[in-house]
């Protein structure tokens, strides 16, 4: 996750990084299960995410940016 808003980083970041740290260790033992590098996991589960996203909804594209799904 991130956020768009930058008024507040500090409350922000303190609410998203939990949730990136609990999905990054999901993605590190789908890594070990499978024996591939973690950006794979990463990479492909991100491409999920974007996927199931509504149509309209802002996501992060692969260099960063904010696009509307």
């Amino acid at each position: 996750l991130d956020v768009t808003d930058r008024g507040d980083e500090g409350a922000l970041a303190a609410h998203v990084a939990p949730v990136n740290e609990e999905r990054r260790a999901e993605y590190e033992t789908l890594a070990e299960e499978y024996g591939v590098a973690l950006d794979a996991v990463a990479a492909v589960a991100g491409a999920a995410r974007v996927r199931a996203a509504p149509a309209g909804e802002r996501v992060r594209s692969a260099d960063a940016s904010w696009v509307a799904r």
